[in-house]
C-alpha cells in the first residue's frame, strides 16, 4: 500500500473515532443492533466510499482463512 492511501486511512480511522465518540450514547438506543441487517438490506442503500471499501477489504484480508 503507498504512503498515500495509508495516509487517508488512517485520517479516516480518526473520523471513524471521533463518530464513535460523538455518536456512542445514540448508539445504545438504536433500532440496529449488531447481526441485524433489514434496514439495510429491505428498507435502504448502505453506501460507502472507495477508502471505507479498502478499509474492510483490508480487515476482511486478516481473518484467519478456514
Amino acid at each position: 500500500m503507498t504512503p498515500l492511501i495509508q495516509d487517508k486511512i488512517d485520517t479516516l480511522m480518526e473520523i471513524y473515532s471521533d463518530f464513535e465518540n460523538s455518536a456512542g450514547e445514540f448508539k445504545k438506543i438504536a433500532a440496529c443492533k449488531v447481526g441485524c441487517a433489514d434496514c439495510c438490506i429491505y428498507v435502504g442503500n448502505v453506501d460507502i466510499t472507495t477508502m471505507g471499501g479498502i478499509v474492510i477489504q483490508n480487515r476482511m484480508e486478516s481473518f484467519e482463512k478456514n
